[in-house]
């Protein structure tokens, strides 16, 4: 019988091999295309937005509409996606129907390791089958997962936060439903792919099913072991209970890091990278801003954005914002003690790299008898601006001479208040 299945392992096992050289090669250039849009993100800055200049192709150097390439690009990018998606798709139950053939037929382990070793050189195989210690199967693991899952779904929020400073809650909500889709994408079809049962349904039931296991008898089996510290007899070891905490906590961790993972995109996209004075925003802030901004009072979701010093020396907040917002998107003011020798190396150092001083909401003339003031400074943002953070460049013989008066009215219009 070994004989008679063998050639049949192996005509299954060139069939492999290709599919899985073409399925590379895709994936190549898939990678290429998330690196080539990339570095057009990165190369993408406030003055550009500013004029609508074109963004420029890198190697090609051919212009494109900056709009039009934020607008079409995501929905170019989740096609591409969800065709790679659905490629791994097919090649997992080829290699589930493989794998089951080859563990059927009773060959020996040296035939199984020949076998396991020629399967060529994509790591999704590799990390499907299994069959290789625990470090290789973690960096396996991480590879995968980073360039199927995570690094195109990073790239759709990336192009979401970079174009936030245009400032357009048409273009924000085409690209939101473009990684709504992906998120529902992945939770269908990637599941779909490491079931071995066809079924993505079965696969968030076994999640649900490991992650009720782990609640209800994971305390019991930690009670048990500390009983068991200080009675070594007459205790029956519960080995039902331990063998369904063993194998749920795999199902549990995978359902449990896919769900959080896609709900953590769509929390960024939903509710962090959000326009000034969106719903979202003014939902967040309804209580805070019905009565006089205190920072002593604002809740703890809330973070200070804007403000400037009163005639008193006081800091008086005009506007804020969500936590994760302001933290990733947003200026916010920050005070340094003037006695503090640590905090003035800070606000030197802020200061250096172009950070800006808090407006003052004084209007008096009498700036000699103001109080002293400990400095302050608006932080620029950790990550993606959502408003325009501009340098004295934009106002420079080098800007084009129609928009230069333009941008020095406003400028002074808005000093003015």
């Amino acid at each position: 019988m070994i004989a008679q299945a063998l050639p049949k392992i192996f005509e299954q096992l060139e069939d492999v091999k290709k599919d899985a050289s073409e399925l590379r090669n895709f994936t190549i250039t898939f990678l290429s295309l998330l690196l080539y849009i990339n570095l057009i993100i990165v190369n993408t800055d406030a003055e550009q937005i500013l004029r609508i200049a074109p963004v420029n192709l890198p190697l090609l150097n051919v212009p494109l509409p900056i709009i039009s390439f934020y607008g079409f690009v995501p929905w170019l990018l989740l096609l591409f996606h969800l065709y790679l998606l659905i490629q791994h798709y097919l090649f997992s139950q080829q290699l589930f129907l493989f794998k089951k053939t080859l563990y059927d037929v009773r060959v020996t382990e040296k035939i199984r390791s020949h076998v396991l070793k020629n399967l060529g050189h994509l790591p999704f195989l590799h990390w499907m089958i299994g069959e290789h210690h625990v470090l290789m199967q973690a960096v396996l693991t991480l590879i995968t997962l980073v360039c199927l899952i995570i690094w195109p779904l990073l790239t759709l929020l990336w192009l979401q936060m970079a174009i936030l400073p245009y400032h357009s809650e048409t273009l924000i909500c085409w690209q939101r439903a473009t990684i709504l889709l992906d998120v529902l994408l992945i939770g269908w079809l990637w599941t779909k792919t490491l079931a071995n049962n066809d079924s993505s349904t079965t696969w968030w039931k076994l999640g649900g099913r490991g992650c009720y296991h782990l609640i209800v008898f994971l305390p019991y089996l930690l009670w048990w072991r500390i009983v068991t510290t200080f009675r070594t007899s007459g205790i029956v070891t519960p080995t039902t209970l331990m063998a369904n905490v063993k194998t749920s906590w795999h199902d549990a961790l995978n359902a449990l890091a896919l769900a959080l993972g896609l709900f953590l995109a769509l929390f960024l996209s939903l509710a962090v990278a959000t326009l000034p004075d969106s719903w979202q925003e003014r939902w967040l802030s309804a209580e805070a801003n019905s009565k006089p901004l205190d920072p002593s009072t604002l809740p703890f979701w809330l973070q200070i954005v804007d403000g400037g010093w009163d005639y008193y020396g006081r800091f008086s907040p005009t506007r804020v914002a969500f936590l994760p917002t302001a933290w990733l998107h947003e200026q916010h003011p920050k005070t340094y003690h003037r006695t503090d020798t640590a905090e003035q190396e800070k606000y030197k150092t802020l200061l250096a790299k172009g950070a800006t001083q808090c407006v003052s909401l004084d209007k008096s003339p009498k700036d000699d008898e103001k109080p002293v003031q400990n400095p302050c400074l608006m932080v620029p943002p950790w990550l993606l601006p959502r408003n325009l953070i501009l340098r004295e460049k934009v106002l420079t013989a080098t800007i084009d001479p129609n928009l230069k008066p333009e941008l020095e009215a406003k400028v002074t219009v808005h000093l003015s208040f």
